[in-house]
């Protein structure tokens, strides 16, 4: 989905927004900017990925008191960066959530507010898990704390097991089925995003021995150039269907079996299950996976404004257990407090499998993080050679 600008990353690259990073953050952190527009009312102004979002915000409502007015956008870094930077949709928003990977760069820029860990509104900050809230997402490299941790999980890819001749779709699998698999030739679709795609095909080459891809992460000149002519030959070889660009998309290819395989989100399996009212596709245990958490920032513009205390009172809203709840059963995705949410479920009389599902998210995750994974950077050192890089497979 669209926020609140144009989609695609044309005319507004990840380069050049950063290298205004430093100047529209000097700008903001140099001004006293009010916000007082968002004082007067009771309305939550959030901008973020749309698997971040409640289905219904109406549980939000009840509990805080607050409304939700969120914006929904996908993960394009190069989208999110020129809104919160170039855009400043800070004086708009009262906060943003996103995967991980961007306070390293904007935060110190002035872009996000430092966390107070000791708000009086912040009520669960104490007793949330220090691998939750102290993870390398939520700090930078000198610890400054810039997010607040919300949900995690680590991606793989979704498929249809008949059409890949598997027996047991909870068995360990592979990627070779994304990348270079007879059995799902013409029918697989991979993301139409750098970060992503670059990054699985470079663990992929490694995996597999093909290559060896010093950090598929942050990849440099050579790496990246290596890892964008395999995709190329492996666009060529008319292995991709498409390159897709968002979850509803996601949900489409799948679900109307365009495809075989892609290399979606987790949610977009659940959705399609949920469309067919049982389990007809599933969600890869492979050979590595693409770990991530989504991340709540307030903006720098948000210091001034008269609701502050219901914006950490927002954010200790995604620390406790309904929305952890929710998230689990919705997307299968597991929260820095768990155990609050099996609590909540059992307090609202959620049936037994409800609950069951929660448990199992968290053993889910657990069984993901054992297998190698690696964490997902939206904005690392060489990305800009990433990016042009995939520009190459993009127009091959």
């Amino acid at each position: 989905m669209d926020g609140p600008t144009e989609h695609r990353q044309s005319g507004a690259t990840r380069r050049n927004v950063l290298k205004g990073a430093a100047a529209t953050g000097a700008a903001l952190a140099a001004s006293s900017i009010p916000g007082a527009a968002k004082a007067a009312d009771n309305v939550i102004r959030g901008y973020g990925v749309n698997t971040g979002a409640l289905k219904d915000w109406g549980l939000f409502a009840n509990s805080t008191g607050l409304v939700m007015d969120y914006t929904e956008t996908n993960t394009d870094p190069g989208v999110f960066i020129r809104d919160v930077v170039a855009n400043e949709i800070g004086e708009d928003y009262d906060f943003f959530v996103f995967d991980g990977g961007m306070e390293d760069v904007l935060g110190p820029q002035g872009i996000f507010l430092e966390v107070d860990q000791s708000h009086p509104e912040l009520t669960l900050w104490d007793r949330t898990s220090t691998d939750f809230k102290y993870a390398g997402i939520t700090q930078d490299d000198e610890g400054r704390q810039w997010g607040f941790p919300m949900v995690n999980n680590a991606d793989s890819f979704g498929f249809w097991p008949e059409d890949l001749d598997i027996a047991d779709p909870l068995a360990p699998t592979t990627w070779e089925f994304i990348f270079e698999s007879e059995k799902t030739r013409g029918r697989v679709a991979v993301d139409k995003e750098w970060a992503v795609t670059m990054v699985h095909a470079g663990w992929w080459l490694n995996t597999s021995g093909q290559a060896k891809i010093a950090d598929p992460t942050n990849m440099a000149g050579e790496d990246a150039k290596l890892v964008a002519d395999y995709l190329v030959g492996r666009k060529k070889a008319g292995q991709f269907r498409t390159f897709y660009g968002g979850f509803d998309e996601q949900v489409e290819l799948l679900g109307n079996k365009e495809v075989a395989a892609i290399t979606c989100w987790e949610p977009a399996v659940i959705e399609v299950n949920l469309q067919n009212n049982k389990e007809v596709v599933f969600y890869a245990f492979a050979e590595y996976h693409y770990k991530w958490g989504h991340v709540f920032y307030i903006p720098s513009q948000a210091a001034n404004r008269a609701n502050l205390a219901d914006i950490y009172k927002t954010a200790n809203y995604f620390l406790g257990g309904e929305y952890c709840a929710y998230q689990a059963i919705e997307r299968g995705y597991v929260g820095p407090n768990s155990d609050l949410a099996i609590e909540y479920a059992k307090a609202n009389d959620w049936p037994a499998e409800h609950i069951e599902i929660i448990k199992k998210s968290g053993s889910k995750v657990n069984r993901k993080y054992a297998i190698p994974p690696f964490w997902g950077d939206y904005v690392p050192p060489n990305g800009d050679v990433m990016e042009e890089e995939f520009q190459r497979v993009l127009n091959a």
